[in-house]
């Protein structure tokens, strides 16, 4: 198809750097891309895009902007290249593809906004521990004492998505909670990592019946039901 062509990028590659002049918006095929933004508490990561036919960088062609944002490869990774020509003819031509861009562009305008105001108020580990306690509240088995049980995995990948913290710093920040005892890991009887969440935690970071406390960000969920304990196997025990 004219005007576009499929690019692959090696791990730690840049796709583009915030500040530079757009040239092509990008559709994922495989891989993981993070996109990043310089704030003054340092680099922070928007947004993780790891679905296939997922796709970032229009925004700077319909603005004429520079990249408000850079675009890393996390891993190797396969773009779909959509040059600013095609692009702005599908805008034309196709209304189906210019609906999906109006409402990718809002939903992402509101994302940036909560995160950035979190990156602001908040230090990286706050906010991985109320991500933790969102996490337990909408997924979490309940346990004894208004403990939850998660699976470590599926709740690591979700706090990546929504806040875009590294997984090394949700790692850190999961140990830390560790040995101050307001989480334990274990395994469940398939040998799945698990995570119990103490009721102590939920009750201090639950924003959502906290007096006063900020709404906590809404992101879509897309209707998928994280993985859960094995079937029949009992539950981790503290």
């Amino acid at each position: 198809m004219d005007g576009t062509n499929i690019e692959v990028f090696s791990p730690g590659k840049a796709i583009f750097f915030e500040g530079e002049e757009a040239s092509g918006m990008y559709i994922l095929q495989a891989g993981v891309v993070e996109l990043r933004k310089q704030t003054e508490k340092g680099e922070v990561v928007l947004r993780t895009v790891s679905t296939p036919n997922e796709f970032f960088g229009e925004m700077a062609l319909i603005d004429s902007k520079p990249r408000s944002t850079s675009a890393i490869a996390i891993r190797e990774t396969s773009l779909f290249i959509v040059d600013k020509t095609r692009f702005e003819q599908l805008l034309r031509t196709n209304g189906a593809f210019a609906v999906k861009i109006v409402k990718a562009l809002s939903e992402r305008i509101r994302s940036t906004n909560q995160t950035l105001t979190d990156v602001l108020d908040t230090s990286p580990s706050e906010r991985i521990i109320r991500s933790v306690v969102d996490y337990a509240l909408r997924y979490g088995e309940k346990g004894g004492g208004d403990a939850r049980y998660l699976v470590k995995a599926a709740a690591a990948g979700w706090i990546n998505s929504h806040i875009g913290a590294s997984h090394g710093e949700i790692e850190n920040t999961i140990s830390r909670l560790s040995a101050a005892g307001r989480v334990s890991e274990t395994v469940d009887g398939s040998g799945t990592f698990c995570l119990i969440v103490t009721g102590e935690l939920i009750r201090e970071y639950d924003r959502r019946s906290a007096a006063g406390a900020r709404k906590a960000a809404a992101a879509d969920d897309g209707g998928a039901v994280p993985p859960r304990f094995s079937s029949g196997a009992s539950k981790p025990r503290g």
